[in-house]
C-alpha cells in the first residue's frame, strides 16, 4: 500500500500542475492548449480511477488470500483478481496511449502567436 501511495503521490501533483498550466496558456489565448487540456485530464482520470478503483479492491483479495495461508494465485479469489488485474491493465494502456497522444500533439508546430 505504501509504494501504491508513494507512486500516486508523484503522479497526480503533476497532472493537476499540467492543468493549470494548460489552463493559464488557455487564458492567455493559445486555444490549442484546449485539447491538450482535456487528454491530461482523461490522463488524471485514469490514475484516479486505477489507484482508487481498482488497485483497493485487488488489495482486499490478496489479503483475503494471505489470509488463507495462499497466494492469490492458488485461492479461490484468482479469477476476480484476474478481472481485476485486466481492469488495471486496460487504464494504464489507455493513459500510456493518451500519454503518447499528448506528446503527439504539443510537439506539433505551433501557429504565430503561441
Amino acid at each position: 500500500v505504501a509504494a501504491v501511495a508513494e507512486q500516486f503521490a508523484g503522479q497526480v501533483p503533476e497532472g493537476v500542475l499540467q492543468l493549470v498550466l494548460c489552463n493559464v496558456l488557455i487564458r492567455r489565448g493559445a486555444a490549442r492548449y484546449r485539447a491538450l487540456r482535456w487528454i491530461v485530464l482523461s490522463m488524471l482520470v485514469c490514475v484516479l480511477a486505477g489507484y482508487f478503483g481498482v488497485q483497493p479492491f485487488m488489495e482486499g483479495l490478496k489479503v483475503k488470500a494471505q489470509a488463507m495461508n495462499l497466494g492469490v494465485s492458488e485461492s479461490p479469489y484468482k479469477s476476480q483478481f484476474g478481472m481485476l488485474h485486466g481492469v488495471s491493465s486496460v487504464f494504464y494502456l489507455a493513459q500510456s496511449l493518451l500519454a503518447l497522444v499528448l506528446v503527439w500533439r504539443a510537439s506539433a508546430p505551433r501557429s504565430a502567436g503561441e
